[in-house]
Formats: C-alpha cells, sequence, structure tokens
C-alpha cells in the first residue's frame, strides 16, 4: 500500500499549520488517543507513523510531548530511535531524493551502469552540499572519500542514507525546539516520565507547597537525574539549599531517613529513591531489547 510522503514522514509537515487547522495549542493536542499513543512510543513502542489513523498529528504530540518533557537525557534516547525508524523506512532512491528536496536540499537521481551493473547515483550541487555537511562532522561525509565531478557530488547508496539520516535529526531537533519555544519553555509532566520516579517523589512533587525538608528530597533527586530547570523551580525560595545542591555538596535521603521524616509511601525495597529510578530505567531498556530481538527473524 503507498502512503502520502508525509503520512509516512510526518517530520516533513508544517507543525503551525497542523494546529491552525485544528484550532488549538500544542498543550491541547496532547489528550485522548494520542495521549495514550505518544506515551507508548516513550516507553519503546516503536512502529510506522501510518499505523496510527492520524499520522501527522500523532508525529506533532509525540514532538510536543518530548518538547515539553524537560529531560535531555531522555530525548536523546529518543531521538536516534526514531531517526533510525525513518531511515529504515525509505524504500527506492526516488523517495530519497524526495526527502532530500523536501528538506531542503536539492538533489538529482542518476541512473548509471558500469560493467554490466546497474546502480544509483544521488547528483548534489557542490556548494549546498559543503552547507549542509558541514554542520554534521561526519568523516563518511567528507569530499576526501567521495567523487566530485564538475561542482556536483556523487554519493552512492550507503553516504546518501548516511547524509539523509543527519538531515532527518536535524529536522526533528529544530521542530522540538521551536515547538519548545512556542510553549514559551513550560514543561508537561507526562505519567510516563514519572512511571521512572519512586512513589515518595510522586508525592512529593504533587504538592503545591513544599517545606525545607520535602523541597531538598525532591530538589537533591531531580538533580541527580539531570532534571536542574526543575530542580531549580523546586529550589528557588532556598537559596543556601540550592547552592549546596548544585555544587553536589547534598546527597539524597536514604529510604530509611525518609520513613523517618514522614516521606515514605511505599516499601518499594530499595536502599534510596535514585536506586528504585535507576532500577527502573534498566528494566525498561531490558524490556524494550527483549521486545525487539522477539519480533526479529
Amino acid at each position: 500500500m503507498e502512503f502520502p510522503l508525509r503520512s509516512k514522514f510526518p517530520f516533513l509537515m508544517d507543525w503551525r499549520k497542523v494546529l491552525e487547522e485544528l484550532g488549538i495549542s500544542p498543550g491541547e493536542l496532547l489528550t485522548g488517543e494520542l495521549k495514550e499513543q505518544v506515551e507508548r512510543r516513550l516507553r519503546g513502542e516503536s512502529i510506522p507513523y501510518t499505523n496510527y489513523r492520524y499520522p501527522e498529528r500523532t508525529f506533532l504530540a509525540f514532538l510536543i510531548l518530548l518538547a515539553g518533557v524537560d529531560d535531555d537525557q531522555l530525548r536523546n534516547e529518543i531521538l536516534p530511535k526514531e531517526v533510525s525508524m525513518f531511515v529504515s523506512a525509505i524504500k527506492s532512491s526516488e523517495e530519497l531524493i524526495q526527502l532530500m528536496r523536501g528538506l531542503g536540499l536539492e538533489a538529482e537521481l542518476s541512473h548509471e551502469k558500469r560493467n554490466n551493473a546497474e546502480f544509483d547515483v544521488i547528483l548534489v550541487q557542490l556548494i549546498p552540499y559543503l552547507t549542509e555537511t558541514s554542520k554534521f562532522r561526519d568523516e563518511l561525509l567528507s569530499l576526501r572519500s567521495l567523487q566530485v565531478r564538475k561542482g556536483v557530488v556523487r554519493l552512492d547508496q550507503p553516504v546518501a542514507s548516511k547524509l539523509i539520516e543527519h538531515l532527518i535529526r536535524e529536522r526533528i531537533s529544530s521542530l522540538i525546539n521551536d515547538i519548545r519555544k512556542e510553549m514559551g519553555g513550560s514543561s508537561i509532566h507526562s505519567i510516563s516520565k514519572n512511571e521512572r520516579f519512586p512513589p515518595c517523589i510522586i508525592e512529593v512533587n504533587s504538592k503545591d507547597q513544599l517545606n525545607e525538608i520535602e523541597a531538598s528530597a525532591l530538589g537533591t533527586f531531580l538533580a541527580n537525574v539531570n532534571l536542574w530547570s526543575e530542580a531549580e523551580r523546586v529550589l528557588r525560595a532556598y537559596s543556601e539549599l540550592q547552592t549546596k545542591i548544585g555544587s553536589g555538596r547534598y546527597i539524597i535521603y536514604s529510604c530509611k531517613r525518609m520513613k523517618e521524616l514522614g516521606l515514605c509511601v511505599n516499601d518499594c525495597g530499595t536502599e534510596n529513591p535514585l536506586q528504585y529510578y535507576f532500577s527502573q530505567r534498566m528494566r525498561r531498556g531490558s524490556e524494550g531489547r527483549h521486545s525487539r530481538s522477539q519480533g526479529s527473524p
């Protein structure tokens, strides 16, 4: 079955136009079925967007979720998987050319024959090629290993695939940054992200007002999982505490101490909240690898 290019590769869409046609803001898209779908992707589900009823809306909802989650490490884990899925979905040289053009790089396709073997070569003008590839610092794209004839760079399939991989990643990263600006830097506290948080931290994080002990427990935890801006928000009222945690001079409470302070809400069988968090990360990573191996031939 043939799908429209934007359904198969929804990063080509004009995301502002999609929201304008729906008459909603970015945050309002994250509801109901779309929210459930993108949270499953956040947990490791990887299926083509053409499997969804609304490919562009689903992809946009996923970008909004990534833009709103204040966790660079999480984004850096997920982005390569999304890019890899899109690259593997390219089924022909003609489709590759369409994608390059859609991503702003003019390219031509040359069907050639040598020693009775037919093959495709992607042709890109030298200056636009240098302009794009200078951003990526990938030795495979260096002119030293490529043919250049009369101001035209000739790319075989492996090199063209690596180039499109970089172009797709750059486009998705740009979309996420644009959406973050549109949202004014506001965070979306997704259930999926908090599934890795221990119950005590989720409980403290749900409170509107925190005392110094609660702020210390929550702020130290957030700083240790690289959610610095969230930690700063929590510790805004406690400048001395913020300085100590920011300089790494504050250790997270143990579970025993959390119980003594009345902050423990469940017996998790761990020694401190960070142990719970990282054990959840390892378990989810193991489940994702097991799921992929089960689906392999």
